[in-house]
């Protein structure tokens, strides 16, 4: 299990920037009112992120063989030595 939380932060950011980069467009495609909805929802989002008042998180299950391992490193770097 891994918390994505300030990496979620981090990506609410830069997609209200890429938002506000191409306001033009994003309202011309889905209206000011439903643009203006996204802003400040991802914004408000990226907020709560960073503050530590939501979390979200990244669990991987995968099946064991028979005596009970599953094969996987015990962290995304690879084995440990």
């Amino acid at each position: 299990m891994e918390s994505l939380r300030e990496h979620y932060a981090r990506t609410l950011r830069q997609w209200v920037n890429n938002l506000e980069s191409n306001w033009a467009e994003a309202a011309a495609a889905v209206g000011q009112a439903r643009a203006r909805v996204w802003l400040l929802y991802m914004a408000g989002s990226a907020m709560n992120f960073q503050a530590g008042r939501t979390s979200i998180h990244q669990v991987l299950g995968v099946k064991t063989d028979a005596s009970g391992r599953s094969g996987m490193p015990p962290t995304r770097g690879g084995l440990l030595t």
